[in-house]
């Protein structure tokens, strides 16, 4: 069987890397490896493969937003026992809140246009990744699709707080934006980013890269934010690119598809937890 200790000798030639587990990752797992004064990160995708997506997008943003090197990748993981990236060590700390550089990042990503919306799901085709979108991993309208998401038995809301959240995603429905196609990160907020000296020096974790709205991952950035930092994040989004006037009332309106779809979660961790509570809050 093989490893990922044989697919490391084969790609780091030489004595064998200490490994330690980084924080975060509930889906991935993510691995600090050291050897002297050298550092790597490991990207093991546990849940879906989604590793050419990110080489994909690596590629795609070079030059716009500062990302991780790709030095190696097993992207059908035969070579490792489960798709595995090989990244280079960034040096930072994810910021502790949302500062103007992680605006100016943003709106940055937000540049890079596609011909329509739509996912980069290869399915099938690993080795070949593009960022061709295809709307058919697209959800349907935002109620149909909140709906959907409250029959999972996994969510942790009463069945008359399930109905306050379906009938919210009906009015809030007609603001969702139907044609435009920018790179969406789609989980854009500080615990993938890293800072150093107030300036955003990686963007991390793109597996869940779509063709999209920008305002979307606007709504994830500021989903817990309080009113002081919206100020200095879109001071510095607005130095790259224009909001619109209603940009609050969309951005909250795309969020919900991402509020939706973690509701459902089976596992219990601090996010699942705070999207609750926030949740609860929203229809309250």
């Amino acid at each position: 069987m093989t490893t990922l200790n044989d697919w490391l000798a084969t790609v780091l030639p030489g004595p064998a890397p200490h490994i330690q587990p980084l924080a975060g990752g509930y889906r991935n797992t993510t691995l600090l490896l050291t050897r002297d004064n050298q550092r790597w990160v490991v990207r093991r995708h546990r849940h879906g493969n989604r590793a050419a997506v990110e080489v994909a997008i690596a590629q795609r943003v070079a030059g716009i937003v500062p990302v991780p090197a790709v030095l190696a990748a097993d992207l059908d993981g035969s070579a490792s026992g489960i798709p595995t990236l090989l990244l280079d060590y960034i040096d930072g700390r994810p910021p502790h809140h949302a500062c103007a550089d992680a605006g100016r990042k943003l709106a940055a990503i937000g540049t890079v246009t596609f011909d329509h919306p739509g996912t980069f799901d290869r399915p099938g085709a690993p080795d070949t990744p593009d960022l061709v979108p295809s709307p058919d991993g697209m959800p349907g309208s935002l109620p149909e699709f909140v709906a959907e998401c409250m029959r999972s038995p996994h969510v942790r809301l009463t069945t008359p707080e399930r109905d306050a959240l379906i009938r919210l995603a009906e009015r809030w429905s007609p603001l969702i934006p139907r044609d435009a196609a920018h790179l969406v990160h789609s989980d854009y907020n500080p615990k993938n980013l890293l800072v150093r000296n107030a300036t955003v020096v990686a963007v991390l974790d793109w597996e869940f890269a779509y063709s999209g709205s920008p305002l979307a991952d606007v709504g994830n950035m500021l989903r817990f934010a309080e009113e002081p930092e919206h100020t200095e994040f879109l001071r510095g989004y607005r130095e790259i690119a224009e909001l619109p006037d209603d940009w609050r009332a969309i951005s909250k309106a795309l969020d919900l598809f991402a509020l939706a779809e973690l509701l459902t979660r089976e596992e219990t961790n601090p996010v699942t937890e705070a999207v609750t509570g926030l949740v609860r809050k929203m229809i309250s």
